[in-house]
C-alpha cells in the first residue's frame, strides 16, 4: 500500500511540474480539478467504506465460506457473479465490498464472479 502510494505521489508531482514549465496556469487548473472530483466523491467513499465494513460485522464469517467460500462451488460463483451484477456504483464501491467479502473467506472464484458481474 504504501508503495503504491508512493508511486502515485511521484507520478503526480511529475505531472504537476511537466503542467508548471508550460506555464498556462495548468497545473493549478489541475489540482483544482482534482479537489472538485475529491468532492464529488467523497460521499460515495464513505458510504463505499461503511457498507464493505457493515457486511464483513453483519454477515458471519461461516456464512460467507458456506455460501461464497471453496466449498460452495459454482453455487457461490453464480451468486457472485449475480450479486456484482447487482451492486451500485463504480469502483470505489464494488472494489471496497469485494474486499471485506473476500476477507471473510470468500473464494478467489466468487470474487472474479462478482468483479465481472459488476463491471458488464
Amino acid at each position: 500500500m504504501i508503495t503504491a502510494t508512493l508511486t502515485l505521489a511521484a507520478i503526480s508531482l511529475i505531472l504537476f511540474l511537466i503542467a508548471g514549465r508550460r506555464q498556462d496556469g495548468s497545473n493549478v487548473k489541475g489540482i483544482k480539478m482534482g479537489f472538485v472530483m475529491f468532492k464529488r466523491l467523497l460521499p460515495l467513499l464513505v458510504f463505499a467504506f461503511i457498507t464493505a465494513s457493515l457486511l464483513q460485522v453483519i454477515i458471519p464469517p461461516n456464512v460467507i465460506k458456506s455460501w461464497l467460500g471453496n466449498e460452495a462451488g459454482f453455487k457461490g460463483i453464480l451468486i457472485g457473479a449475480i450479486s456484482g451484477a447487482l451492486i451500485p456504483g463504480g469502483p470505489y464501491v464494488a472494489f471496497p465490498v469485494a474486499s471485506s467479502i473476500h476477507k471473510a473467506g470468500a473464494s478467489l472464484a466468487t470474487m472474479v464472479a462478482f468483479i465481472t458481474g459488476w463491471a458488464m
